[in-house]
């Protein structure tokens, strides 16, 4: 949870204005953020995807500091597929299927919202 004012200490997720897998950009509004004072919107400060919302809206006195979302750029999606490759090509661990097949899915949904 950002602080929004000097005095903010805890914040309520009012609305989310991008979903899961949706591109941002800088500037973007990501969600509205109450405060004890006024509701205010929350900008993104990168370019990349919303990947996931840890905080849902309607969340009450989450407090400042506090992670509400995880962005991700396209550049990590592909060193993560880079990675999880080579490591597959090395005989890596079995789990490391799993996190490829899972980065692929999250590659492919990002591709279906555009």
């Amino acid at each position: 949870m950002p602080a929004l004012s000097p005095t903010m200490t805890q914040g309520n997720i009012a609305k989310w204005r991008k979903k899961e897998g949706d591109k941002i950009a800088v500037g973007d509004i990501l969600c509205e953020i109450e405060t004890d004072k006024a509701t205010l919107e929350f900008e993104s400060l990168e370019e990349g995807f919303l990947a996931k919302i840890l905080v849902p809206e309607g969340s009450k006195d989450v407090p400042v500091g506090q992670p509400i979302a995880v962005t991700v750029s396209q550049t990590t999606i592909k060193f993560q597929l880079l990675y999880c490759y080579l490591l597959l090509l090395c005989g890596g661990h079995r789990n490391v299927y799993f996190q490829y097949y899972w980065i692929l899915n999250m590659k492919v949904a990002f591709i279906d919202r555009k």
